[in-house]
């Protein structure tokens, strides 16, 4: 532990300030993930305590401290100016009626592969996966999710929302 507090209060200032900047720049215009601007920012004031030449085991201690501190102060701000925001938040779906729309798509591309296996006797023929999608309209036109129990729906049927789970709503049949 000494051995690597000592190495980390070592690292030249430049190199420090330097990496900071290039992680900025890099996640601003090329990344856009918040994540480098993060560390980057972060890389400041433990370069600071650097120039101050404060204890090694302080430095190598800031280096989680203003991580953790920063990706706290970050995620708050970008929060607050977050462009999109959530499409159910500030509306009550629950109670409300509507009906069910079904949608099924047959996945029928691995016949593509498997067209002349048919020829070969042993081969069975594989059967096409059918996905299952179900949504439920309102009556205002609005479409959502549906989680829950909706095996035994059928395309058109009323439903009632019970509650909005993330971004999908949980149903019960009329």
């Amino acid at each position: 532990m000494e051995i690597l507090a000592l190495n980390i209060s070592y690292i030249p200032l430049s190199w420090l300030i330097s990496i900071a900047i290039l992680l900025i720049i890099i996640d601003i215009f090329l990344v856009n993930s918040a994540i480098l601007l993060i560390i980057g920012v972060a890389l400041i004031p433990i370069s600071i305590l650097n120039f101050l030449e404060l204890n090694p085991y302080i430095q190598l201690w800031s280096y989680p401290i203003f991580l953790l501190l920063c990706s706290v102060f970050f995620t708050r701000i970008i929060a607050i100016f977050q462009l999109s925001e959530n499409p159910y938040a500030g509306t009550n779906y629950e109670g409300q009626i509507g009906r069910i729309i079904i949608s099924e798509t047959e996945h029928d591309s691995g016949q593509f592969f498997y067209k002349d296996k048919n020829l070969i006797r042993l081969e069975q023929e594989k059967n096409n996966e059918i996905s299952k999608i179900v949504k439920v309209r309102l009556k205002s036109g609005q479409v959502l999710n549906t989680t829950g129990n909706v095996k035994n729906l059928k395309n058109g049927d009323e439903v009632q929302i019970i509650k909005i789970d993330g971004n999908a709503a949980e149903i019960s049949k009329i």
